[in-house]
Formats: C-alpha cells, sequence, structure tokens
C-alpha cells in the first residue's frame, strides 16, 4: 500500500519536473497562452498539461500492480485503457485549445461503454440503493446503463468545471479518493484501495508544483482523467459491495463539483439562457475570489482553495461516518445542495459569511 503511494508519489514528481524543466520546448503547444480569456487569472503562460505526468504515473503504478497483486492487475490495466481513451480526448484540447465540449463529453461516453463491455473495468449500475429505482434498472436494463453513463460523463465534467484556481481541482480530488480509500477498507477491496491510493499519489506530486506557485496548470487532459477514475472507482465499490456501502455515501464524496456543475448549467442555461457549457466567471470559487477576499492579499489565487475546504472537508468524514446508511446519506447530500446554493446566492448578491474571509 504504502509503496504505490510512494512509487506513483516519486514519478509524479519526476515527470512533473521534466515538463516544467523543458518548458521552452514545448510552451508554443502545451502552456496555456489564452490570457484574456474570461476564466483566466494567470498573467504568463503555463504549461497546462499536469494530466500527463499524473496519468503517466498512474500507468506505471498499474504495471507495478500487475506484478504485485493479481487481485487487482486485471481490473487496473482495463481502467487505464479506458482512462486512455478520454485522456487523450482532453489533452487534444489541451494543445489546440479548441476542441468542442460534445466531442470531450463524447471521448467520456466512449471509454465508459469500453470499460463496462469490453475490459469489464466497472459494471453497469444495477443498485441505485431506492427499492422503486432498483425495480426500474431490473426492468429496464437500458436505464443503468444510461445512469452509469451520466454519472461518469457528469463527474468527468464536474472536475474539470472546478479546475479553476491553484490546487482546487487536485485538493477536491485527494479528499474524494482519501474518502474512498477508507470505504475500501470498510468494505475489504483491494483493488480500489490501491488504484485511489495510487491516483493519489500521483495527484499530491503534481500538487507541490501546482500549489502555491501554479508552476503547471492540470488542463482538461488531468481533470477528465481524474474525474473519470473516481467515477470508475465509485462505481465499482459501490456495486460490488451493495450488502455493505450505500452509493448515496459515495456521492455525497463528490457532491462539492457535482453540485457546481448542476448548478452552473442551471445558471447558464435558466438564468441566463446562454449554452450550458460556456465558461463565465461565476462559479463559487470564483465569486470568493472576487468578493470575500481581500484585493490587498499578496497570494490571492491561493487563498481560494483553503476557503473552499469548508466544502470539500465536512462530506469526506460524513460518508464515512454513515457509509451504510442510505436514508442519512440523502439527506446530508440534499442538505448540501441546499446550503451550498444559499451561500452562491448569498455571495451573488454581495453579502457572505465570515468564515469565507478567514483566508
Amino acid at each position: 500500500m504504502l509503496i504505490v503511494i510512494f512509487l506513483t508519489f516519486s514519478l509524479s514528481i519526476l515527470f512533473t519536473s521534466v515538463i516544467i524543466l523543458t518548458n521552452k520546448f514545448h510552451s508554443s503547444l502545451t502552456s496555456d497562452n489564452e490570457l484574456n480569456a474570461i476564466q483566466k487569472y494567470h498573467k504568463i503562460p503555463v504549461p497546462r498539461i499536469g494530466g500527463l505526468p499524473i496519468f503517466m504515473s498512474f500507468i506505471v503504478s498499474s504495471f507495478f500492480c500487475f506484478s504485485y497483486s493479481t487481485v487487482c492487475s486485471y481490473y487496473l490495466m482495463g481502467l487505464t485503457l479506458c482512462g486512455l481513451i478520454i485522456f487523450i480526448g482532453g489533452f487534444i484540447d489541451d494543445i489546440t485549445k479548441n476542441t468542442p465540449p460534445f466531442l470531450r463529453m463524447l471521448f467520456a461516453a466512449v471509454a465508459t461503454l469500453v470499460a463496462i463491455y469490453s475490459t469489464n473495468s466497472f459494471p453497469v449500475i444495477q443498485y441505485a440503493g431506492v427499492n422503486w429505482l432498483n425495480y426500474l434498472i431490473k426492468a429496464i436494463p437500458a436505464i443503468g446503463v444510461l445512469l452509469s453513463l451520466f454519472c461518469v460523463v457528469g463527474l468527468t465534467n464536474a472536475y474539470n468545471i472546478i479546475d479553476g484556481y491553484h490546487g482546487l481541482s487536485s485538493t477536491a480530488a485527494i479528499f474524494n479518493l482519501i474518502g474512498l480509500s477508507a470505504l475500501s477498507i470498510i468494505t475489504n477491496d483491494q483493488f480500489v484501495l490501491n488504484a485511489a491510493l495510487s491516483l493519489a499519489g500521483a495527484i499530491c506530486g503534481f500538487l507541490l508544483f501546482n500549489y502555491p506557485k501554479g508552476k503547471i496548470f492540470l488542463g482538461d487532459g488531468g481533470a477528465y482523467i481524474i474525474g473519470f477514475l473516481i467515477a470508475a472507482l465509485s462505481i465499482y465499490l459501490t456495486q460490488n459491495h451493495s450488502d455493505i456501502l450505500s452509493p448515496y455515501s459515495v456521492l455525497f464524496l463528490s457532491c462539492y463539483p457535482v453540485t457546481e456543475l448542476g448548478l452552473s448549467i442551471y445558471r447558464r442555461k435558466f438564468l441566463k439562457r446562454k449554452a450550458g457549457m460556456k465558461p463565465d466567471r461565476m462559479h463559487l470559487h470564483q465569486l470568493i475570489y472576487h468578493r470575500c477576499l481581500s484585493i490587498a492579499k499578496v497570494r490571492r489565487n491561493c487563498s481560494v482553495m483553503p476557503t473552499m475546504l469548508f466544502f470539500m472537508l465536512p462530506q469526506t468524514i460524513l460518508a464515512i461516518v454513515f457509509y451504510n446508511n442510505t436514508s442519512m446519506c440523502l439527506l446530508l447530500n440534499i442538505l448540501y445542495i441546499i446550503l451550498y446554493t444559499i451561500t452562491y446566492f448569498r455571495i451573488v448578491r454581495f453579502k457572505t459569511f465570515k468564515f469565507l474571509n478567514m483566508f
């Protein structure tokens, strides 16, 4: 277990260092040069292919597990192959900067279907924790497939949408993976434990360079592969341990990016009558940056992630505590969405809570 974390952590540091040190040779392709884009906050070109060292480290870890543990080797290799599909979709956008969102979502859907029907990396959702929905999925199997696609594609885009400030998306993913690791220990699932710790180690290696100074960005490739792997591991864990684990405990672990995605689509599509995936500066983390943090702060960008811990840490703890209580987890998810929405629209009206000004 510790070997897996150390391996991916070390490799991630090594690969990320190489990218940064050689930036002058590939900057024209790999750096984020769109400094005037509406959702951008950096002032100099920065490499936006941080997902490459993360995924490369995860691949090496998969090969290591292949020779080290027969329990999880098959699933890890299959998951890595499917992850490559979605990573390519995001990486193309990191290079070209103009890949349509629909095409990137198509890559995610294809990766999901390959994982389910070809590599068997994770199963179709058949257990949803609620009796009427379980019966409906059993009666119409296509609903389970659509639900699986919805969860994977949704979480993949959710992690991309919260990738706006130094360390934000990466830290959210690490907390999510810590929660999955804890639940995998409870359910005695060696595959999810190894995969989650491996991915967490790779992200931590990248985070050393991304936070606080932002020497490299996650990019679409990084956000997509992280979201995809977390979604796949979450589905695998809930469907293979439905007798122990509530699926809504796993959903609660991802509640922050999922809620932000849903609120963003609602705001753009129904309030502003714009395209649901069109970038803007109205995400909660952006509002906190502009309306809660003092302009005089030397590292204002770096203060966003610690502030957003209030929206990441509680559910990690509560999801583990109530891992087998579906009713409580459902209630916690609903309460989280309500409190998140109240906080959001309060800041929109130029009101705030004192705890958001702490950092």
